[in-house]
Protein backbone atom coordinates (compact mmCIF):
# COMPACT_ATOMS: atom_id res chain seq x y z
CA UNK A 1 0.00 0.00 0.00
CA UNK A 2 1.30 3.45 -0.93
CA UNK A 3 0.43 6.31 1.40
CA UNK A 4 -1.47 9.28 0.05
CA UNK A 5 -2.12 12.56 1.81
CA UNK A 6 -5.69 13.25 2.88
CA UNK A 7 -5.25 17.02 2.39
CA UNK A 8 -7.53 18.42 -0.32
CA UNK A 9 -7.60 21.76 -2.12
CA UNK A 10 -10.57 23.01 -0.08
CA UNK A 11 -8.50 22.56 3.10
CA UNK A 12 -6.46 25.64 2.09
CA UNK A 13 -7.45 29.28 2.38
CA UNK A 14 -8.47 30.80 -1.00
CA UNK A 15 -5.58 33.28 -0.79
CA UNK A 16 -3.13 30.40 -0.41
CA UNK A 17 -4.74 28.63 -3.35
CA UNK A 18 -4.40 31.73 -5.54
CA UNK A 19 -0.80 32.31 -4.50
CA UNK A 20 0.49 28.83 -5.39
CA UNK A 21 -1.64 28.09 -8.47
CA UNK A 22 0.61 27.39 -11.50
CA UNK A 23 3.73 28.52 -9.63
CA UNK A 24 6.93 26.49 -9.71
CA UNK A 25 8.07 26.00 -6.11
CA UNK A 26 11.45 24.55 -5.11
CA UNK A 27 11.48 21.93 -2.37
CA UNK A 28 14.69 20.69 -0.79
CA UNK A 29 14.24 17.52 1.18
CA UNK A 30 11.21 16.71 -0.95
CA UNK A 31 12.18 13.06 -1.31
CA UNK A 32 12.07 12.42 2.43
CA UNK A 33 9.07 11.52 4.54
CA UNK A 34 8.08 15.05 5.59
CA UNK A 35 9.15 16.79 2.38
CA UNK A 36 7.16 14.36 0.25
CA UNK A 37 4.01 15.42 2.12
CA UNK A 38 4.83 19.05 1.34
CA UNK A 39 5.17 18.11 -2.33
CA UNK A 40 1.77 16.41 -2.24
CA UNK A 41 0.22 19.53 -0.72
CA UNK A 42 1.79 21.73 -3.38
CA UNK A 43 0.24 19.48 -6.02
CA UNK A 44 -3.16 19.90 -4.32
CA UNK A 45 -2.62 23.67 -4.58
CA UNK A 46 -2.06 23.26 -8.35
CA UNK A 47 1.59 24.27 -7.98
CA UNK A 48 4.45 22.66 -9.89
CA UNK A 49 6.98 21.34 -7.36
CA UNK A 50 10.66 21.29 -8.31
CA UNK A 51 12.36 18.76 -6.06
CA UNK A 52 16.12 18.96 -5.63
CA UNK A 53 17.50 15.59 -4.59
CA UNK A 54 20.59 13.40 -4.44
CA UNK A 55 18.40 10.34 -5.01
CA UNK A 56 17.88 9.39 -8.66
CA UNK A 57 14.64 7.48 -7.92
CA UNK A 58 12.91 8.95 -4.85
CA UNK A 59 10.96 6.29 -2.97
CA UNK A 60 8.52 8.60 -1.18
CA UNK A 61 7.57 10.27 -4.48
CA UNK A 62 7.12 7.02 -6.43
CA UNK A 63 3.39 7.47 -7.06
CA UNK A 64 3.62 11.16 -8.03
CA UNK A 65 7.06 11.44 -9.63
CA UNK A 66 5.49 12.08 -13.06
CA UNK A 67 3.70 15.15 -11.67
CA UNK A 68 6.79 16.91 -10.30
CA UNK A 69 10.08 18.16 -11.69
CA UNK A 70 12.91 16.19 -10.12
CA UNK A 71 16.40 17.68 -10.37
CA UNK A 72 19.22 15.47 -9.19
CA UNK A 73 21.84 17.65 -7.55
CA UNK A 74 24.05 18.11 -4.53
CA UNK A 75 23.16 21.23 -2.52
CA UNK A 76 26.89 21.89 -2.05
CA UNK A 77 27.28 22.25 -5.84
CA UNK A 78 26.47 25.90 -6.64
CA UNK A 79 26.04 25.35 -10.38
CA UNK A 80 23.73 22.35 -9.91
CA UNK A 81 21.57 24.28 -7.45
CA UNK A 82 21.51 27.34 -9.71
CA UNK A 83 20.30 25.20 -12.62
CA UNK A 84 17.83 23.39 -10.36
CA UNK A 85 16.10 26.57 -9.20
CA UNK A 86 16.47 28.61 -12.39
CA UNK A 87 12.90 28.04 -13.56
CA UNK A 88 11.24 28.52 -10.17
CA UNK A 89 8.88 31.43 -9.51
Amino acid sequence: MIYSSSVKLDDFHPTTQDFFKNKKAVVTGGTGFIGSHLVEQLLQLKAIPIVLTRRPSPLFLAKIVTKVIVRECDLFDYNAVYFGIAEAD
